[in-house]
């Protein structure tokens, strides 16, 4: 399998990342998640990550 493939995404849900249970990740299978910041986790022209996603991610860890 190529680097190429690995990185592209399959799937596109719906919603915000917050709004996803951590159970949809692993009924699919996933393991790993790789997030940007930039308009992913953190809003646009933010320096500060939402209380709801810093509970999101470390409940992820």
């Amino acid at each position: 399998m190529n680097l190429k493939r690995l990185l592209e995404p399959s799937w596109a849900p719906q919603g915000t990342l917050c709004d996803l249970p951590l159970e949809v990740f692993s009924d699919r299978g996933i393991e790993s998640l790789v997030l940007d910041v930039d308009c992913t986790l953190l809003p646009r022209h933010s320096q500060v990550l939402p209380e709801r996603v810093v509970r999101w991610v470390h409940d992820a860890r």
